[in-house]
């Protein structure tokens, strides 16, 4: 039996995170050869993932550099690929998202007549500026894909309006996959989880914030806002506590200067996934610019306040379990307000309905690629 070449091409912590389940079900399959090629576009934020799930891949293209640009990033990924098809020329190649690294891995498998299978197909904020480059990526893989596996219906629908309506499948989205089990090792080890935190300051005493900020359209002048709305809502209540893992870029530096005298904001390191989630599940509310965070906070049951002014994730905005604050100081405080001293606000914006999927986006997925 000649087996199907699957090629996965990614570089970032969410690319993984949402690959995972699926290329663990290529692996499985007899049917199917699987190559794993990783850009080491956010390298340092993947190797707690390749320990959490005992991970490995087939080559890395190691393509950063210091002061790279995506221009330099997204030449070095093309001719990093052009150089592994000579080992592996694959049937289907597999990209995720809307990063530099899918985008890449997309337009060089149109460019080989390689069927470009995308994961998260569809989704849209209806500006090519917020969040940048991600929207701009995301319509131009739509444009060379073979495969578009949507998350969502609102995703499916997006993509018809563009005129894609050759195989186009909803199939919900495969961080669900992944987010099910991890909270079933989190819960099934709780004591050590709740020791760690307890060790770094996190008080389960108090009610936690937790707050991510890392998207390039908060750098500057919205980053001080953000940091301004976390001191005066820690002043505002005694029993909250800012929980921030903070980013290696130039926005955690930031972060670091503005809330070195904020004793209720923790600042912590990036986080292992695992504890990651483990925050999300035991956390009161969700501060966040983060797209993977938004649709993993409506399986963890969080209000979510989005630190944008546009979503792509417009299904969280649908059900009821997120609002948009930009880095509007009032709303932000407004809303932390209403959710803590508003139980039955809080519980409006809880207990929703998951629009992504119920933990079986991979297995539909490698059905229907055969």
């Amino acid at each position: 039996m000649i087996k199907k070449k699957v090629l996965f091409v990614f570089g970032t912590r969410p690319e993984l995170i949402k690959l995972h389940p699926v290329i663990e079900v290529f692996k499985k399959s007899a049917q199917h050869e699987v190559s794993v090629c990783i850009t080491s576009q956010h390298k340092e934020l993947l190797h707690d993932l390749f320990e959490f799930f005992s991970f490995t891949y087939d080559v890395d293209l190691f393509v950063m550099k210091p002061n790279q640009t995506l221009v330099s990033s997204f030449i070095d990924i093309m001719e990093g690929l052009d150089r592994y098809h000579q080992v592996f020329k694959a049937d289907v190649i597999f990209v995720q998202g809307d990063t530099t690294s899918a985008f890449a891995g997309a337009l060089f498998g149109f460019y080989n007549n390689i069927k470009v299978a995308h994961v998260e197909a569809g989704l849209r904020s209806g500006s090519l500026t917020s969040p940048f480059p991600e929207e701009g990526n995301r319509k131009m893989i739509s444009q060379v894909a073979y495969y578009h596996f949507c998350p969502t219906e609102y995703a499916r629908i997006n993509l018809y309006k563009e005129n894609f309506t050759e195989n186009v499948y909803v199939v919900g989205n495969t961080v669900i996959d992944t987010l099910l089990n991890t909270v079933k090792i989190t819960q099934k080890n709780e004591l050590n989880y709740q020791t760690y935190f307890q060790q770094l300051g996190v008080n389960f005493n108090n009610r936690i914030i937790l707050t991510t900020m890392h998207r390039r359209e908060n750098f500057g002048a919205p980053l001080l806002d953000i940091c301004a709305a976390i001191k005066e809502f820690s002043a505002y209540c005694p029993d909250a506590q800012f929980v921030i893992p903070v980013h290696p870029n130039r926005n955690g530096v930031m972060i670091r200067q503005q809330l070195a005298d904020c004793k209720e904001a923790l600042l912590l390191p990036p986080l292992a996934y695992d504890n990651l989630v483990y925050l999300m599940n035991n956390c009161f509310v969700i501060l966040t610019d983060s797209g993977g965070i938004q649709e993993e906070a409506i399986s963890c049951n969080k209000p979510i306040l989005i630190l944008r002014d546009t979503t792509e994730r417009q299904e969280v905005l649908e059900v009821g379990a997120g609002v948009l604050v930009n880095s509007d100081k009032v709303l932000i405080f407004n809303y932390l307000k209403r959710l803590f001293e508003m139980p039955k606000f809080y519980r409006s914006m809880t207990h929703k309905q998951n629009p992504y999927g119920d933990g079986n986006a991979s297995q539909q997925i490698i059905d229907i690629i055969g």
